[in-house]
């Protein structure tokens, strides 16, 4: 993944509607977690524009090549973020 000159001019919320529309397969709760299923490679923009999105429910990411593991402060804001995040997706 190589940052375009449009990475870093564009909104957080708006560059992550962008890399989640594109990169996403699924998204589903995992307890205090939310797993994020891409196409090889896809991982690694979801993670970075979850970790620059500004979400405050978000502690951090894990990204591989085709998944990610969103770390959510407590399991009980799990349903609003994991709902926003699929918004965000569609």
């Amino acid at each position: 993944y190589a940052l375009s000159p449009q990475d870093s001019a564009e909104a957080p919320e708006s560059r992550l509607k962008r890399v989640l529309r594109e990169f996403t397969r699924s998204i589903e709760a995992a307890g205090q977690f939310i797993v994020i299923k891409t196409p090889p490679s896809g991982a690694q923009p979801v993670g970075r524009a979850l970790d620059h999105s500004g979400i405050q429910e978000i502690a951090g990411t894990i990204a591989g090549d085709d998944t990610v593991f969103v770390l959510i402060r407590s399991a009980n804001l799990s349903p609003g973020v994991l709902s926003r995040l699929k918004v965000l997706a569609s």
